[in-house]
């Protein structure tokens, strides 16, 4: 009656006397409705081998297992099985098998941040790396150098999230080439995915506002303020700026804030106080 009981049902086990949860051949049936199970099985079974590996293989999670039997996180096959429910349980796994490619290339597949418990040579590996990458781009800062240093690498990720930058090697993230890609493929570039030295190039925010309008509010604010520079934008893309993103001078500019306000009503409303008080230069807006 045990039997059939915890084959419909492996908690039943719990329930079941003594003698019976010491018995292997019970114990398997309740394993394999539930891995659960395991936990009301005698203690001389919980540490079984096999009935260990049966209970990863019916969702018990191989952490919860492997302390009662320690000797799992070095069997390929539960490892294998356990990573591709849960990346992370890598970390646990014996250094053969964080060094294990395929073992590394399941578990970077199920969490991309499984990358950081990988051997260091498979954190070289390009496909493992660009494998965790395309799940994440910020799974770059777990990378070895060489990957962080490899362009196509870090490329992939910050198409992906321009914030992956700050994880590229020195000599990429001062890569103008490269950081402008970056920049126009992405949907979101943040302050901290464009470098100092380049948010202050004028020659590199001119083009990368002329393409993307939005990203004039990732200047440095010299060039915000730069009342040549933001003239010389209005020329060549007029549409390329909101005042709200300007400092004071320049919101305080008439020329500038007329020419912005005629094609952008908008922008009167961040316009100097005493230029929205000017009767004047509000009917010359208007008109």
């Amino acid at each position: 009656l045990v039997l059939e009981a915890v084959k419909s049902n492996g908690h039943a086990l719990q329930h079941a006397a003594a003698p019976l949860r010491a018995d292997r051949e019970v114990v398997l049936e309740a394993v394999k409705q539930t891995g659960y199970a395991l936990f009301h099985a005698a203690s001389e079974l919980r540490d079984d081998l096999a009935l260990a590996a049966e209970a990863v293989q019916q969702g018990l999670a191989l952490e919860h297992v492997a302390m009662q039997c320690p000797g799992l996180w070095a069997d390929r096959g539960i490892v294998l099985q356990a990573v591709k429910s849960d990346g992370h349980a890598l970390q646990n796994a014996s250094p053969e098998l964080k060094a294990d490619r395929g073992v590394v290339l399941a578990a970077v597949k199920q969490t991309a941040f499984a990358l950081q418990h990988a051997a260091a040579e498979l954190r070289a590996d390009r496909e493992v790396v660009r494998e965790a990458v395309m799940g994440n781009a910020h799974a770059l800062q777990y990378a070895a150098a060489p990957m962080r240093a490899d362009r196509t690498v870090v490329l992939e990720a910050v198409h992906l999230d321009s914030q992956a930058l700050q994880y590229a090697a020195d000599d990429l993230q001062a890569d103008r080439a490269l950081v402008f890609e970056a920049a126009t493929n992405s949907r979101a570039i943040t302050g901290f995915a464009l470098p100092a030295h380049l948010a202050g190039d004028r020659a590199f925010m001119s083009a990368l506002i002329s393409r993307f309008h939005g990203h004039f509010q990732f200047a440095a604010d010299e060039l915000k303020g730069d009342r040549t520079f933001v003239l010389d934008l209005l020329k060549s893309s007029p549409l390329c700026l909101r005042l709200q993103h300007a400092p004071a001078n320049i919101r305080a500019d008439r020329e500038i804030v007329l020419e912005l306000a005629k094609r952008n009503g908008h922008n009167l409303q961040d316009a100097a106080d005493e230029l929205r008080a000017d009767p004047q230069f509000v009917w010359e807006v208007m008109g």
